[in-house]
């Protein structure tokens, strides 16, 4: 009877380790990508990739796949176990998600996504990077329909980053889409984003981003509203506010939270 288990329970953990070996990629339009870059060592479009072929892989290139038009990818399932991508570019894919979830890469350094031209029907529209510390570069460009990336949580971690983001030209499509040319950036703390201050001080957007908490469904107009300067920082004695717009009161909390003083007229 033991010799029986025995068999069992080695054919069972035969069948596990043959199983870890793959990672599933369902999409067959990914899976085309892996295939056409070479990274996919099988090359049968099959739902799956050897394990081995993507656990040590640091870029991932996509402009560099030969792609037939129209190639369509509804899901980019299976990246999760490139643990080791340092490097990804997402180019001319027909994106039929609207979230696209990189937070599974914790060892990103650089993410880019460009449609290749004005014509690719994307509908990408958020981007989660929540746990990605080591992250220092964010391209995106002609991708009228991207409306936020989250940033939060990691913000605290990257003492320097460079987001460039630039709009394309659909003439066919809302224009609410481009944020009136501007990407929307979601951080933990966005005054000192806007004013680069605190973990915030290194990082470079070119002022082609605006940066909120939580809605991004505000236009730049009424959000630039609440974007002010103030100056000197840290300050002892005084300080200036710096703002456009009128101000009817301002009131100062310590670091606890508590109001300690409200100004009612400003000077």
């Amino acid at each position: 009877m033991k010799y029986i288990q025995y068999i069992v329970l080695a054919s069972l953990l035969s069948c596990i380790s043959v199983y870890a070996q793959y990672t599933q990629i369902p999409d067959p339009g990914f899976e085309y990508v892996l295939i056409d870059l070479g990274i996919d060592s099988e090359g049968v479009l099959d739902g799956r990739i050897l394990t081995n072929d993507i656990l040590y892989l640091e870029e991932l290139d996509m402009s560099n796949a030969n792609l037939p038009y129209n190639h369509s990818t509804y899901n980019l399932i299976g990246l999760e176990n490139f643990m080791s991508l340092k490097d990804l570019h997402v180019y001319n894919l027909y994106l039929y998600f609207e979230e696209l979830n990189l937070s599974i890469l914790p060892n990103l350094e650089k993410f880019t996504l460009t449609s290749g031209n004005d014509h690719i029907d994307s509908e990408l529209i958020h981007v989660l990077l929540t746990n990605n510390p080591n992250l220092k570069e964010i391209n995106v460009s002609s991708d009228l329909l991207i409306e936020s990336i989250d940033l939060r949580a990691s913000d605290l971690e990257i003492d320097y980053i460079k987001i460039d983001f630039t709009p394309g030209s659909f003439p066919d499509r809302p224009t609410s889409y481009s944020r009136q040319g501007k990407l929307c950036v979601k951080v933990t703390d966005p005054l000192a984003a806007t004013n680069k201050t605190g973990v915030y001080t290194n990082w470079i957007d070119y002022d082609s981003v605006y940066y909120t908490t939580e809605d991004c469904s505000l236009s730049v107009e009424d959000y630039e509203l609440s974007v002010f300067k103030v100056y000197p920082n840290p300050s002892q004695d005084f300080f200036q506010v710096e703002t456009s717009q009128d101000i009817t009161s301002l009131s100062l909390y310590d670091i606890s939270g508590k109001e300690v003083k409200v100004y009612n007229q400003m000077q």
